[in-house]
């Protein structure tokens, strides 16, 4: 199975809630079950051997709106140009961006996962 995994902060074991729980829980896969990349918005994201891919796609700032709508329309093209290498999405946090990206991968065929966890913050409890 290739899963992307969809993190706008990262995902290790620097502390963010979600990324870190995403690191441990894909640390556990063995070789040859899954194949797990990351796609990412954090420039300071540090390379891990969870990883099979790291793929830095821009930085997403609500101070920023424009600039993190191109990072948004970056990850929708990898996703699209990359479609038939993965078999899943997982996103992390029920923020926008992790909503369209979910979203869009449901059109282009491939099933998207959103991790809700911050219970008034995010979008899952709009």
């Amino acid at each position: 199975m290739n899963i992307l995994l969809w993190s706008s902060q990262g995902a290790g074991p620097h502390y963010h809630g979600p990324g870190m729980a995403a690191w441990r829980m894909y640390s556990t896969v063995k070789k040859g079950e899954a194949r797990v990349e990351l796609m990412h918005a954090l420039s300071a994201q540090e390379p891990s051997e969870v990883w099979q891919r790291c793929t830095y796609v821009g930085p997403i700032s609500s101070a920023r709106p424009v600039r993190s709508s191109l990072t948004i329309a970056n990850a929708l093209r990898y996703i699209q140009q990359n479609k038939n290498s993965i078999d899943v999405l997982h996103g992390l946090t029920g923020f926008l961006p992790t909503v369209v990206l979910g979203a869009a991968s449901q059109r282009f065929g491939i099933p998207g996962i959103v991790k809700v966890a911050a219970r008034g913050d995010e979008v899952g409890n709009a």
